[in-house]
């Protein structure tokens, strides 16, 4: 039944308008769930009606297929009824039965103690109260906005119904109090019918946020940018993986305790054409920040390495692989258009300035909470989940009632899920995506269908190579720090994150003091920098003053150490390994946090995990030993013998 058609006028031939004439280009109507006499006589409609605005004669044609004159035009003018959302004419729908109809009206009273029949009183109540409808549409969609019940039960509505009803004035011998049930299995339809009319707003009041999010897809729309060729259109976004590792860190007597550490976010970038990953970053921190999209970005462009896996179960599948490594044309490529989110991330200079310089790219920032701006990195986050991580012991689960989600930090402790396992996962699951097969693609393999466009120059796609680095604009993995020279009364120098950089070059160049120099720093290890002045001639490698020389260390690591002698938990002395003490202090902080009695995950032990690994396993690197490999384990502390008193341990008595 459709009631969104309302015929404005009463049309005849001699009113109908030209453009509505051609019966040819009206919107067909389907005719199967009829029987052979109901197609007949849709057919015969369709003649006396092309016949009636050609202004011929039908009086015959109507006797014989039993239609008053009456009858034919009160069917023509619903045929040509205009819908209030759309403009278009109902067309040929408007001659079949039951297609509009409306809405009944009762004209009995309902008063009494047994009326006849109920057909109809809720709208009747309604016209007696006209304010009572508004309200109830109100509270059923949580108008306006504001603090509502998290979800009205419909006998909350039942109940509020009744007390609006009473305040009106009905009386006990009125609909609803004259009934069993006092009219709530009415007023239940009423809600359903609501939430239909209103199907969006309807959703979002009553199963959330993220339910309603959900119906902005499968509209049947395309969306607005649309890739023609691979490497048009790219998506980022970052993901919190649904599991938790753990971390090995040694004791002074060698024995090794298992810390549980935040969970790895994946920071992923995938091609819209092909719906292949590109590049990914995994990082051990609770958020992203901008220098984890310039790895991000610097891993589409590097020659992709299969990782030395930690476990031998663990291997890579043929022909798996990020499409740099596995498709040597695709190493250096740039893509045309990013589609990201609205995070701080992507709206810092590392992402304007650095990440969109180096590619070229436009950037496309999608709206608050829009995740289906970026449909394929969601649907590809889904698929690793479901292939690899949730299926851990530590999983936590896709929500909170996931049966899976079992004390994951304790599982993960028993079952020594070390981190590196975890990234030697990561990158098995991203190749191994790659090389499943699409259905959207005609079931072929993502890598496959880059292949061919690589392979095939009659497809029209040619590799978009970026330009080559000079001095002053490096790689993605660089950062470019700019600084001055300084040297009053001794040799010149400079000064990055509080540590002094020099060599000889500079020690015997102080025509260079007070000018600047661009210092290209590899976050994974700022022990050494390389130094350029500000035309881009080369200073030379220089590295950090004693005792920073000591170890290599990220930047990461330097500044938890300085925001650690800031505070005074390291206290500064004469020629002291600071990179040493910090690590030290992270272990014995991340020991702490794996004896607590509620054991849950360690910020020092994540901190401990991302030094390890930015130190141990750079970008295209293979990682070295891993401390999951170490048979020494702490034995679990002995249990204590069970109390003779139900009370606490004040509690007993002396």
């Amino acid at each position: 039944m459709t009631r969104a058609y309302h015929p404005r006028s009463r049309y005849t031939r001699a009113t109908v308008p030209m453009e509505l004439r051609d019966t040819a280009s009206w919107p067909s109507a389907g005719t199967s769930h009829l029987d052979v006499a109901g197609r007949l006589r849709m057919m015969r409609l369709r003649k006396i009606t092309h016949d009636y605005l050609a202004f011929q004669p039908i009086a015959g044609q109507l006797k014989r297929t039993g239609v008053t004159h009456k009858q034919f035009l009160k069917m023509l003018n619903r045929a040509l009824a205009r819908s209030y959302e759309t403009g278009q004419i109902l067309g040929w729908a408007g001659f079949l039965p039951g297609v509009l109809r409306k809405a009944y009206t009762r004209k009995v009273d309902t008063r009494g103690s047994q009326p006849p029949g109920l057909a109809g009183a809720l709208a009747l109540c309604f016209q007696r109260v006209p304010d009572m409808k508004k309200a109830l549409v109100r509270r059923i969609l949580k108008r306006p906005k504001g603090p509502h019940e998290a979800r009205v039960s419909k006998a909350d509505i039942h109940r509020d119904f009744l007390v609006r009803c009473k305040a009106a004035g009905l009386g006990s011998d009125e609909w609803p109090f004259n009934t069993r049930f006092e009219g709530r299995r009415a007023l239940e339809r009423f809600v359903d019918q609501v939430l239909l009319e209103n199907y969006e707003r309807g959703v979002l009041a009553r199963q959330g946020a993220d339910a309603a999010s959900k119906l902005r897809t499968g509209t049947g729309k395309d969306s607005l940018i649309t890739p023609l060729l691979p490497y048009d259109l790219a998506e980022m976004d970052a993901h919190r993986l649904h599991l938790i590792g753990t971390v090995g860190v040694p004791d002074p007597d060698g024995l090794i305790e298992w810390v549980p550490i935040d969970r790895i976010q994946l920071l992923l970038i995938g091609d819209a054409k092909s719906t292949a990953a590109l590049g990914y970053a995994a990082v051990i921190r609770r958020e992203c920040n901008g220098d984890d999209v310039l790895d991000a970005g610097y891993s589409v462009v590097a020659p992709w390495h299969p990782r030395e896996l930690c476990l031998s179960a663990l291997h890579y599948d043929a022909g798996g692989g990020l499409p740099s490594g596995v498709i040597p044309e695709l190493a250096g490529c740039g893509f045309g258009i990013l589609c990201i989110d609205g995070a701080l991330i992507g709206l810092g200079k590392d992402m304007i300035e650095t990440f969109a310089g180096r590619f070229g790219c436009a950037l496309c920032w999608g709206s608050i909470g829009r995740w289906d701006c970026r449909p394929l990195i969601e649907r590809i986050f889904c698929a690793l989940e479901e292939q690899g991580f949730v299926r851990a012991p530590s999983s936590t689960g896709s929500n909170a009632n996931d049966p899976r989600r079992d004390n994951p930090a304790k599982a993960a402790v028993e079952a020594r899920i070390h981190f590196q396992v975890i990234l030697d996962l990561i990158d098995l699951q991203i190749a191994r995506f790659n090389i499943a097969q699409n259905e959207g693609r005609y079931a072929q393999k993502r890598l496959n269908i880059l292949r061919q466009y690589v392979e095939r120059p009659e497809l029209g796609f040619w590799c978009p190579k970026l330009p080559p680095t000079d001095s002053l604009h490096p790689e993605l993995n660089v950062s470019v720090e700019w600084g001055f020279v300084r040297g009053e009364k001794r040799r010149p120098y400079t000064k990055y994150e509080r540590v002094t950089y020099t060599n000889t070059t500079l020690a015997d160049s102080p025509e260079l003091i007070g000018r600047r120099v661009a210092r290209h720093v590899n976050r994974d290890n700022i022990r050494d920098l390389e130094v350029f002045d500000e035309l881009g001639a080369p200073l030379g490698s220089m590295r950090a003053a004693y005792p920073w020389s000591e170890h290599d260390h990220s930047l990461e690591m330097r500044k938890q150490i300085n925001r650690r002698i800031d505070d005074g938990r390291i206290v500064a002395q004469h020629n002291q390994d600071y990179v040493k003490d910090g690590l030290n202090q992270l272990k014995a902080e991340a020991r702490a946090d794996a004896r607590r009695a509620r054991q849950g995950t360690s910020r020092a032990g994540t901190l401990l995990a991302r030094e390890q690994q930015l130190r141990g396993m750079a970008h295209g690197a293979r990682p070295g030993t891993v401390e999951a490999a170490v048979p020494q384990t702490r034995p679990p502390p002995p249990s204590r013998p069970p109390r003779r008193y139900g009370g606490p341990s004040h509690a007993r008595p002396r």
